[in-house]
């Protein structure tokens, strides 16, 4: 077992001339390589230890993806320090919350705007006594009473000018010291802090395989906050592999994927269904002829791998395929193979480009992955890695490999992980039957910081933990997630409905952009929708430039979008009648993780949502 200070410096050892992190938008020093990065690693380290930082020690590290980030996370984890870290984009009220429950003496800040929305918060924890300025703006920074300020570059200076070394400190870590404190986004109700230790995150470095090609070098584009579990544990999983961090944001990473040119990149599923609307946006905009055409290719090939899939066993199932099935199968694979390969010479290799053409893993976490848009990447030949994990597991449980990449699935338990499927009373079921997920391994949470009863409601005394998620095992030892135990719809009939099946469905819809279904207690479900605006109004024979307020007021709208939902679940298939929505209001609002609707891995965040709406949910149930 080894700490994240040790995982990396052996990394430097093994792979000092290559580029260890790039920036593409600061010029002439984007690139340093991993003996350049260790140096500045060191120097930082050093510094804080002369400035009297220690092993045990608690630091806020609020900034966004840069590769300050990364340096600043690797120096104390290579001292001890714990950090605690969230994005410059949080609001003021969690910022705040998670500097009085930690109890920081310290706060690396990103730059000088956020620290002037955070300033009355440090000035009201009493524990904050350091700020390091990580853009070197502390000479104008307001000063605070009994705080120092000081400019990043001026820490790692004293580092490299001082005559303390970091190699005692870094021999003293052990793999179950705690290494960070990060604080759950959320749902619902208020961040929990979960402590994480050195050997939490290193289980992840040392045993996310995805079971391919790549090499030292390969570029891993960073878009994710790299506070987020997810994102720091593939930063982690590059830095041992030796690959490329290459730093994008959400404004260029389309452009950032072409001039990039990833081999690997990691984002949530929200990330990928917007690079296949932004396929079919273009495709509809060819003449009807050729968008036939193309229609066609793709449905061929859809079927084509889904018959590849039956017949090499790798099709989601809760019983084997019978060997007729699966020969079977294979003729109708074999006879549509040459379709295939017509459309990915004319078509999808053209796709492929638009993520810079040389792909090896494409990695989806953080939310559920519609069944359509897995299709779609397999089929234009890029490779999807379903995932699967919580903050309270370091986080990643499952994930699926180049060489078992089961669609529909988040791939098998990663080394020493184990899942059990119970039942409410924690009785364990048979392969194939639906439960709570219940899991144990290395990479399970120390527990919640200051929380006992939290920590004691999710861990039982042999190290389980319940997830709070509902899934199965397939027939392949795959995991299929169902949904969410505490956002299940129980409907007046008894019935049990999960949300999130629907919602992925419906965003196929043309007409829908972002939607909620409602319903608890209630006789059947409803929906609060965000249409697509222009085509809503191209669907009502009004101009695409009409306002959202005027279509909301037309009276056909809302039954046009539920009648649209209704068709592609239809279309789908697998729904049954207590599924389908029933009733729509349509909302001149978007969900964003600015307006704390969404999480920052653009999940629903429901109790607000329906606390916000209120008025309009409730008047779905009113006629």
């Amino acid at each position: 077992m080894r700490t994240v200070g040790t995982m990396f410096f052996d990394s430097v050892a093994a792979h000092g001339d290559v580029v260890a992190v790039r920036n593409p938008r600061v010029g002439d020093n984007a690139d340093l390589t991993y003996d350049q990065l260790a140096e500045k690693v060191r120097a930082l380290a050093a510094g804080l230890l002369t400035l009297g930082f220690r092993k045990g020690n608690k630091v806020a590290l609020f900034s966004d993806n840069h590769p300050l980030w990364i340096q600043s996370d690797l120096a104390m984890q290579s001292i001890g320090v714990i950090d605690v870290p969230r994005g410059s984009d949080s609001s003021i009220l969690e910022l705040d919350y998670i500097l009085r429950h930690s109890e920081c003496g310290a706060v690396f800040v990103q730059d000088q705007k956020l620290y002037d929305k955070i300033r009355p918060a440090i000035a009201a924890s009493g524990d904050v006594r350091n700020i390091v300025m990580m853009d070197d703006s502390s000479a104008s920074c307001s000063s605070l009473p009994n705080v120092s300020i000081q400019d990043f570059s001026t820490v790692e200076q004293l580092g490299r000018t001082g005559i303390v070394g970091i190699d005692i400190p870094l021999e003293t870590i052990q793999p179950q010291d705690p290494a960070t404190i990060i604080y759950t986004s959320g749902t619902t109700g208020q961040p929990k802090g979960v402590m994480l230790t050195h050997v939490n995150l290193t289980h992840q470095s040392d045993n996310i395989d995805f079971g391919g090609d790549t090499a030292p070098g390969d570029i891993l584009q960073v878009l994710l906050p790299s506070w987020h579990a997810y994102e720091r544990a593939v930063e982690y999983v590059a830095l041992r592999n030796g690959w490329t961090l290459a730093y994008s944001d959400k404004r260029s990473f389309r452009d950032d994927m072409i001039s990039l040119r990833p081999h690997i990149i990691p984002c949530v599923p929200r990330v990928w269904e917007m690079v296949y609307d932004g396929v079919q946006d273009k495709l509809k905009r060819e003449p009807e002829k050729k968008q036939r055409v193309a229609r066609g290719l793709l449905s061929a090939s859809q079927m084509y791998v889904r018959m590849l899939r039956i017949a090499e066993g790798r099709d989601l199932r809760r019983k084997p395929a019978s060997r007729s099935t699966r020969i079977l199968a294979r003729m109708a694979a074999w006879n549509l193979q040459p379709i295939h390969r017509i459309a990915d010479k004319k078509i999808y290799g053209h796709i492929r480009k638009i993520t810079g053409g040389r792909v090896k893993a494409a990695v989806s976490g953080g939310g559920s992955l519609a069944p359509y848009i897995d299709d779609f990447f397999e089929v234009i030949g890029v490779r999807i890695l379903n995932g699967y994990g919580l903050t309270e597991t370091s986080p990643v449980l499952s994930l699926r490999q180049f060489s078992h990449n089961v669609r529909g699935s988040v791939g098998q338990p990663i080394a020493k992980t184990e899942i059990s499927i119970r039942d409410e009373d924690g009785e364990s079921l048979p392969q194939g039957s639906t439960g709570v997920i219940w899991v144990r391994g290395p990479q399970i949470m120390l527990g919640y910081y200051k929380n006992p009863e939290g920590t004691k409601s999710l861990l039982d005394a042999e190290g389980w933990l319940n997830t709070g998620d509902l899934g199965w095992i397939a027939t392949t030892g795959d995991l299929v997630i169902s949904g969410r135990a505490k956002d299940t719809i129980v409907l007046s009939s008894g019935e049990n409905v999960e949300p999130d099946n629907i919602e992925v469905v419906a965003r196929r819809s043309a007409l829908v952009s972002q939607i909620i279904v409602i319903g608890q207690d209630k006789k059947n479900l409803a929906a609060l929708v965000i249409p697509h605006w222009p085509a809503l109004a191209t669907a009502l024979g009004t101009s695409p430039e009409t306002p959202p307020g005027s279509l909301i007021k037309d009276p056909r709208a809302a039954r046009i979008v539920r009648e649209d939902i209704s068709d592609v679940m239809n279309q789908n298939g697998g729904f049954k009648s207590c599924e389908f929505v029933h009733r729509v209001a349509l909302l001149d609002y978007v969900f964003s993780d600015e307006n704390e609707t969404l999480t920052q891995t653009m999940k629903l965040r429901r109790r607000v949502i329906l606390e916000k709406f209120a008025v309009e949910a409730a008047a779905l149930y009113q006629t």
